[in-house]
């Protein structure tokens, strides 16, 4: 589809494209690449970034920086994590040890994972989603977003 938008659209009119799912940037980083008139080969390339990371992004992004520039992400290794222990606080009827780390308040209706930018040039050449606590921001991989409680610390799996 952005392959298809890209061919009625002249570069100077457009500054960026952003992507909100990392199969949609896949998608946008190769309509960009594969067009001359926008992948860099006439003029200058168009920037993208995209919201969600995997292997693929990292890998698009280590080789085409200039075209992926960023990719907006929560820690996806602390993802589950958080919702389970959500889960077993409801369960256990500790609504009141539900931690929101937008806020830091507790007892909360609604949780927001801060996010953060993991930046095209920031990432080293045996970057992988495995590792990107090594590049990313404070957000990322924090255990103080993790709900608990007495029975349920936060380092439980995390010594």
């Amino acid at each position: 589809m952005t392959a298809a938008y890209l061919q009625g659209v002249n570069r100077a009119d457009v500054d960026g494209i952003i992507a909100y799912y990392d199969l949609y940037g896949q998608g946008v980083y190769n309509a960009i690449a594969e067009n001359d008139n926008f992948n860099g080969k006439n003029g200058d390339a168009l920037p993208m970034a995209s919201v969600d990371i995997d292997p693929v992004d990292v890998t698009n992004m280590q080789t085409r920086p200039d075209i992926w520039t960023a990719a907006g992400t929560t820690d996806w290794t602390m993802n589950g994590e958080i919702g389970m222990r959500i889960l077993m606080l409801e369960l256990a009827d500790q609504y009141d040890k539900i931690f929101d780390p937008a806020t830091g308040e507790s007892g909360v209706d609604v949780v927001e994972v801060p996010g953060t930018a993991i930046k095209a040039d920031a990432l080293k050449p045996d970057s992988t989603v495995e590792n990107l606590g090594n590049i990313a921001g404070e957000t990322y991989g924090n255990l103080d977003y993790l709900s608990a409680a007495d029975w349920m610390p936060k380092d439980l799996i995390h010594k």
